[in-house]
């Protein structure tokens, strides 16, 4: 079931993900890896370290309250800049999956998706922010996902400038978890 869900969201992130900077490949045909892992562990990118530290669902969030049948999913996340230069981080680099087979089951941080700014900028990764070369931060990725589902995935995927002006897909990371509940 996991490498189905894995699969499907795989092809949506091709379709959807936006890369964080522009390392240019050349024409090369490398076979894309699927890389998998969990709550703690870090996930090597070719342009960052990220760890999920924790995640929790909750009815609320900061003074927002969910609509009945939805939910705040929130990840406690660290990325760590270790590409050769300062690189410009998106909240929609990363997406959340739930359960379904569905292929509209996933979604990206709220900060992208609600135009009054739900946005606890203390907690809050930004929508859009700078990353040092080797410097690292740590926020809060926040998600409105449905109710009732248990099991989630958080990913990545990589996307490259080719010399030809294309987009070349990279690999993909998917981190499992059950959230807590808060």
């Amino acid at each position: 079931m996991k490498k189905l869900l894995a699969l499907i969201m795989c092809f949506l992130l091709a379709l959807t993900m936006v890369a964080c900077g522009g390392k240019s490949l050349g024409t090369e045909d490398e076979e894309s890896s699927y890389h998998e892992g969990e709550i703690g562990q870090t996930m090597e990118t070719y342009f960052f370290d990220f760890t999920v530290t924790s995640a929790y669902i909750s009815d609320n969030y900061s003074d927002y309250v969910s609509d009945d049948g939805e939910a705040f999913l929130v990840l406690n996340v660290t990325v760590k800049n270790t590409w050769d230069k300062e690189i410009t981080m998106y909240d929609t680099d990363f997406q959340v999956q739930w359960g379904d087979d569905a292929e509209d089951a996933f979604c990206y941080p709220i900060t992208a998706e609600y135009s009054d700014g739900l946005v606890d900028a203390l907690r809050q990764l930004p929508e859009e922010y700078e990353l040092s070369k080797g410097k690292s931060r740590s926020g809060e990725l926040v998600f409105m996902v449905p109710s009732g589902h248990s099991e989630y995935s958080v990913s990545y995927q990589e996307l490259f400038d080719t010399t030809d002006g294309e987009t070349k897909e990279g690999d993909v990371f998917f981190v499992y978890f059950v959230p807590d509940e808060a």
